[in-house]
């Protein structure tokens, strides 16, 4: 047996494992079972890339007899996914952001190097291990607005849907082709305060 073979099985088993966990936790109304079972749940959906395998399935199937535990379970599922949810959007703005100022810093520096070779009257520079070489590209085209003629310029015209108009023909009861009200089903949660 190879080694990645041996990795995934270890892997295989270590899914099983906090799958198992995972649904003994939900089953639970430990509220502190719950919370780890819907981690664990949430680092799962993550790891399949937002697939439910049939562990999840399993784990996340409703039935008569555990509907009660089921709807406690789920809303603690749900307010863990919508954390990480939240906790992962920071995370993608943060990076977002570093990558943008790596990429302004790597333009500084090639625009910096760049007018070092100009400067010393130089074309091309030679390191230990990289040497850099300055060659004329495709030119850039530049426009300023203010100069450049009305034959230039062409009209652009954007249609856009008013729906706020469309909105108070509906509600006054007239008919609008094309448009109408759909009936749509809201989940709403609330405090079970009658432990019904």
């Amino acid at each position: 047996m190879d080694w990645c073979e041996k990795n995934l099985r270890g892997r295989t088993k270590v899914r099983q494992k906090e799958s198992e966990k995972m649904s003994e936790a939900i089953k639970s109304k430990s509220l502190v079972q719950l919370a780890q079972g819907a981690n664990a749940l949430v680092d799962q959906i993550i790891e399949a890339g937002g697939e439910l395998t049939p562990e999840l399935e399993q784990a996340l199937s409703i039935s008569e007899k555990d509907i009660a535990v089921k709807a406690d379970s789920y809303y603690v599922v749900m307010s863990a996914m919508e954390a990480r949810e939240k906790e992962l959007k920071a995370l993608a703005d943060d990076l977002a952001s570093a990558a943008r100022s790596l990429a302004n810093q790597k333009k500084a520096l090639t625009d910096r190097l760049k007018m070092a070779m100009e400067s010393m009257d130089r074309d091309e520079l030679k390191g230990d291990v990289y040497r850099f070489k300055l060659s004329t590209g495709k030119p850039s085209l530049v426009i300023n607005d203010d100069s450049i003629g009305d034959d230039f310029k062409h009209e652009v015209v954007t249609t856009k849907i008013n729906k706020k108009l469309i909105e108070e023909k509906l509600k006054a009861g007239e008919k609008v082709s094309g448009a109408y009200y759909e009936p749509t089903l809201m989940l709403r949660k609330y405090v079970n305060k009658g432990g019904k």
